[in-house]
Formats: structure tokens, C-alpha cells, sequence
């Protein structure tokens, strides 16, 4: 009689063979037109995707104007609907040239999404582009547009987009990694993590609504050891973990754990070590919760676009419990989809080991 015991070490990367999809540079040649401007949101409609994978950077031509924008996934909801899913800001430059910006975390996009570039209101574009009148011309993207909406938007919302549609170049291409190839997304290469914001004074504390940190999304799975924030308040505030519901409408998540922020000095870091580290798995997201009347304990602040956007709710501790359910896209609880930065860190534990027991078997 023995005991057999398997210990599998889950480490990245996790490297599987196929011949039919394979890393790729997307985009037509980088050509360097004299570019045309036309703001708000431009949806490309007909940009391919090979297969379901992760975006890891972008190389495009610079204009040289000094403004930022965004490269942004979204999908169909219905019609000329569409969902914004995840973007990133790529930052502005003053420089003409062609440069190449490599994403910290790696964006995940799937045949059935679609690229758009998001600019401010009334701004200049960073990047080049063309607006050309030959629809046979295979340089240029059919775009769609957005006017009423512009960087400023954050995920999670749904528009409707403008039916007319435009024959644009834009010079770039992107760097596309098929998860054919990686399995999980390349940042989960990294055995430990660290999602978050600088933990630095902010003009906000905030009421008592609650917050949904949809930008620190873990995007690995893994166990959730410690937490450091920027404290503003002497109040209370607790830390969520949010699950996403699978083969349901909509974007529902379920309240899993919570997680109360001990006291502390305000003006100072403080850092809460979870000796019972909590397992998280792929797209869960953090929520910051806090009590009925009270200030939020979190240092924050808003911005009219970036790398924070959120979800704020009327709801308060008071009337949440573990099990409880929130759809992100049709919220019920007063949702202002915004951009918010809270001065909060997450370190996850991504490196993983598995052990399995099996039972005792007679020789």
C-alpha cells in the first residue's frame, strides 16, 4: 500500500504548438501621409484579427502634436452598438517618429472584437493618419464614428456609433501574440504581481459609494498575499473581490470575499499582509466598499481620461454580502462609469503548484 502524490508546478510560459495561428506583426506599412484629423471615437470595422490572442505593443508614426490617445478593444453588442472592453493610453510626444510603445500588461482581444482609436475632444491626433475618398483603395480601414463620445469614455459602457462609414488610414502596426501560443496572458510570466496605482497623496477621499477598480482587473490567476494603500480618512473601508459569472447576459460578478482595511494614521502607507492568502482566478476585479455616510478611506482622484477607469455604485457596506450579484453593463445602483485613481496596490502570487492526492492502492 503507498500513497502517490503529483506536485505540477504551474509556471509560465506554457508553450503549445499549432499551425494555424502564429505570432504576427497586424497593420498596413507604415506610410507617413500629411494627416487629417477627425475626433471623437474611430472604430475600425473591418481591422482582422486571426485569431483569439493578446496585443503586446503598438509601433506607429508620431505627428509630433502633444496629445495622447487610446487603442481600445470593444465588441458588438447589437446592431451599431457597441462595448467598450479595454483600452490603453498610449502617452503623447512631442517627437516625429516612428515609435513602438510595449504594454505593460499585454491587452486580450478575440476574432470577434474590434480596435478603435480614441481621441480628446478638439485635439490634434498624435498619430498619422488619412482620411481617403477610394473605397478600393486596400490601404485604408472602414471606420465608424462616435461623436458625442471621445477619450473620455471608460469600459463598460455601451454607445451607439454613427452609421455612415469612412475610408481612413492610420499608420500602425501591432504585435500579436495567439493564445494558440500562451496560454494564459504573457504578464503571468511574472510569478508575482503587482496591480495598483502609486500610493501617493490625492485630492479625494470620497463618499460612500462604492468603487469597482475594472482598470486593476487580474488579468492572472493566483493568491491575493498583500495589500498597500495611501490612507485619506480615519473611516473604514473594505476591499471586495468580485467574480465574473459565466454564460449569463450582460456583466454580472458575484461578491466572493471581503477583505476590512485595519486603522490607521491618516497621511500615511499602510500595508495589510493576508496571512489566509485569498485564491484569485483570471478577471476578478477589486472593489473598494465603505459605510453608510462615511468618507472613503483611499486616497483618489478623478481625471477626464487615463489608466484608472471605474465603476462607482450607490451601494455601502451596510447592504452588501458575500453572494450578492452586480451587472456591470445594466446597473441598477445609480453606475457612474468614470475615471477614477485610488492610491491602492494588489501583490499577487502567480507562481502556483498544484497537488494532487491520490488514494492509497493495495499491491
Amino acid at each position: 500500500m503507498f500513497f502517490q502524490i503529483f506536485i505540477l508546478l504551474l509556471n509560465f510560459p506554457v508553450t503549445l504548438q499549432s499551425e494555424n495561428c502564429h505570432n504576427a506583426t497586424l497593420g498596413f506599412p507604415l506610410i507617413r501621409f500629411i494627416f487629417s484629423q477627425l475626433d471623437h471615437i474611430n472604430l475600425l470595422t473591418d481591422f482582422t484579427i486571426p485569431c483569439n490572442g493578446y496585443i503586446t505593443s503598438i509601433t506607429y508614426l508620431t505627428t509630433g502634436e502633444d496629445y495622447p490617445f487610446h487603442l481600445a478593444v470593444w465588441k458588438n453588442v447589437l446592431g451599431l452598438k457597441y462595448n467598450k472592453k479595454d483600452y490603453r493610453t498610449i502617452t503623447k510626444t512631442t517627437a516625429i517618429e516612428q515609435r513602438t510603445v510595449k504594454f505593460d500588461i499585454p491587452m486580450e482581444i478575440s476574432t470577434t472584437d474590434y480596435l478603435a482609436f480614441e481621441f480628446l475632444e478638439g485635439s490634434k491626433h498624435g498619430i498619422v493618419s488619412y482620411k481617403g475618398d477610394n473605397p478600393g483603395n486596400a490601404q485604408f480601414y472602414k471606420i465608424i464614428t462616435a461623436v458625442k463620445f471621445f477619450m473620455k469614455l471608460p469600459v463598460y459602457k455601451n454607445i451607439n456609433f454613427n452609421s455612415h462609414v469612412y475610408n481612413k488610414y492610420y499608420a500602425f502596426n501591432l504585435e500579436f501574440i495567439p493564445k494558440n501560443v500562451y496560454k494564459r496572458n504573457p504578464y503571468c510570466s511574472n510569478k508575482q504581481n503587482v496591480y495598483g496605482h502609486d500610493l501617493i497623496d490625492r485630492n479625494e477621499g470620497g463618499q460612500d459609494h462604492a468603487t469597482f477598480l475594472v482598470d486593476l482587473k487580474f488579468v492572472c490567476s493566483g493568491h491575493l498575499t498583500k495589500i498597500e494603500f495611501y490612507r485619506k480618512t480615519t473611516d473604514k473601508s473594505h476591499i471586495g473581490i468580485w467574480r465574473k459569472m459565466s454564460d449569463l447576459a450582460g456583466i454580472k460578478y458575484k461578491l466572493i470575499t471581503l477583505i476590512t482595511l485595519p486603522d490607521g494614521p491618516i497621511g500615511t502607507v499602510q500595508t495589510v499582509e493576508l496571512n489566509d492568502t485569498i485564491p484569485i482566478e483570471e478577471n476578478d476585479i477589486p472593489l473598494i466598499l465603505n459605510h453608510n455616510s462615511k468618507s472613503n478611506a483611499i486616497a483618489n482622484a478623478g481625471n477626464s481620461y487615463g489608466d484608472a477607469s471605474s465603476v462607482n455604485m450607490n451601494i455601502q457596506k451596510e447592504n452588501v454580502e458575500i453572494g450578492k450579484i452586480i451587472d456591470l453593463q445594466e446597473c441598477s445602483y445609480g453606475c457612474v462609469k468614470q475615471f477614477r485613481t485610488f492610491s491602492i496596490k494588489f501583490h499577487v502570487d502567480s507562481s502556483k503548484i498544484l497537488i494532487f492526492f491520490c488514494y492509497p492502492q493495495l499491491l
